[in-house]
């Protein structure tokens, strides 16, 4: 068939036979065209035009008459054969791989249809060798890219000499062009069988077989037609074609330098805009341009000066002084770069000095903006400004050059260097501005000595506060830090005199309401240390009321709620204390006390969390750290907590007595004790600190050590309440009940809202036997703090001992929903229990008792008891043995093993058993009784005689055991032993009327003496007390029988 290019005139021709059913999608070669041939229809004629066999299927044509020879360097179209006459390639011509080489002869057999369903195209099957032969394929001629321009792709066998056809682009079927001698044809023969098509290559660009820019020429004859050849470029083409050189790269000398070109304008105007902020201005026109600036007139310095001098006093009166001062200079001369200058320093050092604000400072912002010059006066009010506003590296840039310059650098230097914790640099900056002329400015000397007491100098700190106030006696911020030291030296009465002096009339003028209301904070700390607990809250309120934006205010109100155990109050203040300053890390540990305070553990972890992120390294923050990882159960935390406190402070005694607590509950009670003697000797500890040694001291049962400390703590604090209290428990501890009533008494009088010494005096009133005043003492704990177990497990303790079960169990189960590892709770819940008869669930329930305390002898006590109860008696002998293996001093564990022994019939182990018993506790009269019992059982007449009469000797009027002595006589069978048999049993007929076993044993007795109207006596008697009982009708026959022989025989 013949094809014609839509796109231009050239056509070829191509075997029908080659075009697969869904079409054969191809490039035109000369103009790059695509398009789609498909096969003719039936009945269609083929194209005009001659085909031409391709290589190998027949005799090549001769070339017609005035056929033109193909052009030099052209290359022959894939399936054509140059024949044998074609002249020779001109020098320099480039052949298309694979297209050069002669393509062999088919296989027999022809052309081959495909078969449907239609398969992809080939066009490297179409062009491919036969098998066998020994000539290379396309493939062979394009050894490295799978996907060539002949390669298969889509549905309609698209290849790169012809891409898929576009939307829109319908199955056309081109008409054959008129007859063109020389348009070159195409035959395709036979692919053979078809290869595996290639794996799929990477998505690079497909390579394009591209023909050169010469159209075919026509040949004259009707053979093939010379295949186009790819022209050698000519000299021209080379000079207008440069040579690839790869890929282009953006690292060419040329780009390097057009980079950093660009690098250094934009750097270049960064820092220019940058340097705003500095001194030298937008882009540094104040250093590049001269700035015109006129000298200060001599009323200008004037005023400066003596703006300076008030400034240099120190006290929030002269600073607002100088800034009125400033102020009416710069509304005189606004363009005045020295009056500006002035203005904003004092506006800064009032806000970094006092926190003061409002209107100057918002014009100091906008007035240091204006400021052009670079002198020291102008960069020192930079300065100023920086560290007014937090920016301390800023402050410090521009300080540090002028430090030594004049007072009031050096003290802004100084506080830069503060603030940012280079406390110790800040002293010494501090003592060279004091040399010279202002050695005794008064702002210098409180400035260093506030920096001695930040290092720990207090007695270095003393001295500067001391020198500032020979300058200036009534200066109050002098008196204020002096008293301050003094209360950290412990010495109150000085500290006193001081405040007092300090918030007088004369004095208290110098001061802001920041200053006044620290005075009253330490007023209150002065009034707490000695004890006057309503004035030293009074203080404190005061304190709020001057700065109630202080977060020291608010902190020292809340450690002094604190400290009087008002945690509700103590958590108010704290809070608000954090709201100020979320920086505060002690603010942060005394709310998770606070939190402690009111069992919210959960709030009180998070908080001590934010403590310890803020300040990592304060021994107390890390002491309650400690104890909150110990409030929720995290013990192994808490010690390590305690470990790192103790090697920041190693004397802290709060630590060592909380390790000392940790060993106790581990049952380490030597090394326990090693803590509480460390603690002991400890140089000074405070009441806190003397009362959580006494209580350490009570957990190992050192009633006279914890004695010691707890008046040690009254003597430190006599309104302690929790010291009266420690004390009482320690006389309860020596046995002296009277005075520790005496002492919690004392302590609820002074704090009636505190739950701990309700349950404290509760739990002394059920030892003492005063079961309602404990009961009302313990139901005010709980009322004041229902959700601490403790309270509520000893309530039901009291209750399950006045028999009140059911109130009990409520109780307990409040309890045990409180705190599930608290043994006292399970045990008291599994007494309750069993005394409403609910023996399954009370086993259980004490088995978890001693799950958790498996050593605590009581416990296992009273399992025992409730095994004996529920008829288990294997259960409950072991039970009392491993609580007699634990407590070896209860004789009521013996008395039971005892009894429980009888039943199994042990009963010479019951007689051991006993006998420890009343080793035990001698005048227990029934023991005795017990053991004549046991005897009795065994076979040991005369050994129960001997028992029943000891424990007669001891207690007369048992009832039941003159009855039981009667028998033993009776059984022992001895001369005399009847009568002796008889006078027990009278006795004990007197011992208790309602005996019926001497009723019983008598009228036997008399019966066989023939003493019938006395044994007739004795039945009826018996027979009154047990008319149910399974001798009845034997009695009654007896009765009978004795009536009859007296009728017969009176």
């Amino acid at each position: 068939m013949r094809i014609q290019c839509p796109n231009c005139p050239a056509a070829y021709e191509l075997d029908d036979g080659r075009v697969p059913p869904a079409g054969l999608s191809i490039k035109c070669p000369k103009c790059k065209t695509p398009f789609t041939v498909h096969r003719p229809k039936p009945g269609e004629g083929k194209a005009a035009g001659q085909k031409v066999p391709l290589h190998g299927t027949g005799a090549p044509p001769a070339r017609p008459a005035g056929a033109k020879p193909p052009a030099k360097g052209v290359v022959p179209l894939p399936g054509t054969q140059a024949s044998a006459a074609a002249p020779k390639k001109p020098a320099g011509a480039v052949p298309l791989p694979g297209l050069d080489d002669e393509m062999p002869a088919p296989p027999p057999g022809g052309a081959m249809d495909f078969p449907p369903p239609p398969q992809q195209p080939d066009l490297d099957a179409a062009f491919a060798s036969p098998p066998g032969s020994g000539q290379g394929s396309l493939d062979d001629a394009f050894p490295v890219p799978d996907e060539t321009a002949l390669t298969p792709k889509r549905e309609l066998g698209e290849t790169d000499l012809a891409p898929k056809q576009f939307a829109g682009q319908g199955d056309t079927h081109l008409s054959a062009p008129p007859a063109d001698d020389g348009a070159p044809s195409f035959d395709f023969v036979d692919p053979g069988p078809a290869r595996q098509p290639a794996p799929p290559a990477p998505p690079d660009p497909p390579e394009v077989l591209d023909f050169g820019g010469e159209q075919p020429r026509p040949s004259p004859s009707t053979g093939r037609a010379p295949p186009p050849m790819i022209a050698p470029a000519s000299a021209k083409a080379d000079k207008k074609r440069p040579a690839f050189r790869g890929k282009p790269s953006l690292l060419r000398p040329r780009n390097v330098v057009v980079f950093l070109l660009l690098g250094g304008v934009g750097a270049a105007a960064a820092l220019g805009v940058r340097a705003r902020g500095t001194p030298a201005g937008l882009f540094w026109r104040n250093n590049l341009l001269a700035v015109s600036r006129a000298r200060p007139s001599t009323a200008t310095l004037a005023v400066v000066a003596a703006g300076q001098a008030k400034l240099a006093q120190g006290t929030f009166s002269s600073a607002r002084e100088a800034l009125g001062a400033a102020a009416q200079l710069l509304g005189s001369a606004p363009d005045d770069d020295d009056a500006k200058a002035f203005f904003v320093l004092c506006a800064a050092e009032l806000k970094v000095w006092y926190g003061q604000g409002g209107g100057d400072w918002d014009q100091a912002k906008r007035v240091v903006e204006r400021i052009r010059g670079n002198a020291a006066p102008q960069n020192r009010a930079r300065g100023a400004f920086a560290l007014a506003v937090g920016d301390t590296g800023k402050a410090r840039q521009l300080l540090s050059t002028l430090s030594e310059s004049d007072l009031e650098s050096a003290w802004l230097f100084s506080q830069a260097l503060t603030r940012t914790g280079d406390v110790q640099r800040a002293a010494q900056v501090l003592d060279r501005g004091l040399k010279g002329e202002n050695a005794g400015s008064p702002k210098l000397l409180i400035a260093r000595g506030m920096a001695a007491k930040a290092l720990g100098a207090l007695p270095e700190a003393t001295a500067f506060f001391e020198k500032a106030l020979v300058a200036q006696p009534d200066h109050g911020r002098a008196l204020v830090e002096l008293a301050d030291v003094k209360l950290l030296q412990k010495d109150t009465e000085k500290a006193a005199q001081l405040l007092d002096k300090a918030l007088g009339q004369d004095a208290r003028k110098t001061l802001d309401a920041s200053e006044e209301a620290r005075g009253a904070i330490l007023r209150g700390k002065l009034l707490v240390a000695q004890h006057h607990g309503k004035e030293a809250e009074a203080a404190f309120e005061r304190a709020v009321q001057l700065d109630p934006n202080s977060g020291d205010a608010h902190a020292a109100y809340g450690a002094f709620r604190l400290y009087r155990r008002e945690s509700e109050k103590a958590q108010k203040q704290l809070e608000a204390a954090l709201v100020l300053d979320p920086g505060n890390a002690r603010a942060f540990a005394d709310l998770a006390r606070a939190y402690l305070g009111t069992n919210r553990l959960l709030e009180a972890d998070k908080r001590i969390q934010e403590a310890v992120a803020r300040d990592a390294n304060d021994p107390q923050v890390l002491f309650v750290q400690g104890r909150v990882a110990e409030a929720i159960g995290k013990q192994e935390d808490a010690y390590k907590a305690y470990e790192k406190a103790l090697q920041k402070k190693p004397d802290l005694a709060e630590a060592l007595i909380a390790q000392g607590s940790i060993w106790f509950s581990r049952g380490d009670k030597q090394k326990a004790r090693e803590r509480l003697e460390a603690v002991l000797k400890t140089p000074s500890r405070t009441a806190r600190e003397e009362e959580a040694a006494g209580d350490l001291a009570l957990d190992l049962g050192d009633g006279k050590t914890g004695k010691e400390c707890y008046q040690r703590a009254l003597h430190l604090d006599p309104e302690d309440a929790q010291a009266h209290s420690g004390l009482g428990r320690a006389l309860a501890a020596l046995g002296d009940l009277p005075g520790a009533r005496a002492e919690l008494e004392s302590a609820l009088r002074q704090v009636d809202t505190d739950a701990v010494l309700h349950y404290e005096y509760g739990s002394l009133l059920r030892r003492i036997g005063d079961g309602q005043g404990a009961l009302s003492a313990l139901q005010r704990a709980v009322q004041l703090d229902s959700k601490d177990h403790r309270f509520r497990a000893r309530l039901g303790t009291l209750l399950v001992e006045r028999k009140e079960y059911e109130k009990a169990e409520v109780e307990l189960r409040g309890a045990r929903l409180g705190n599930d590892r608290y043994g006292e709770t399970w045990f008291n819940l599994a007494r309750a229990l069993a005394g409403q008869g609910k023996l399954g669930e009370a086993i259980d329930t004490m088995r978890r008792a001693v799950e958790i305390e498996p050593d605590n002898a009581e416990y296992l006590y009273w399992q025992g008891l409730i095994y004996e109860q529920g008829q288990q008696i294997q259960d409950a002998v072991e039970s009392f043995e491993k609580s007699i293996a634990r407590n070896p001093k209860n004789a009521d564990a013996y008395e039971h093993l005892g009894q429980n022994l009888n039943v199994q019939n042990r009963f010479l182990e019951a007689v051991t058993a006993f006998k420890k018993a009343t080793g035990l506790d001698p005048s227990r009269a029934r023991l005795w009784a017990q053991i004549a019992d046991s005897q009795q059982q065994a076979g040991d007449l005369d050994g129960a005689i001997a028992s029943y009469q000891k424990s007669l000797a001891q207690d007369s009027n048992q009832p039941g055991v003159w009855s039981r002595l009667g028998i033993a006589y009776k059984d022992r069978g001895c001369t005399g032993c009847k009568n002796r048999a008889i006078e027990a049993l009278k006795r004990a007929e007197v011992v208790d009327p309602k005996d019926w076993v001497a009723h019983h044993e008598l009228g036997y007795l008399y019966k066989d003496d023939g003493r019938r109207a006395e044994a007739i006596a004795q039945f009826r008697k018996y027979l009154n007390l047990r008319p149910d009982a399974g001798d009845v009708e034997t009695v009654k026959d007896d009765i009978y029988f004795l009536q009859e022989e007296s009728r017969r025989t009176p």
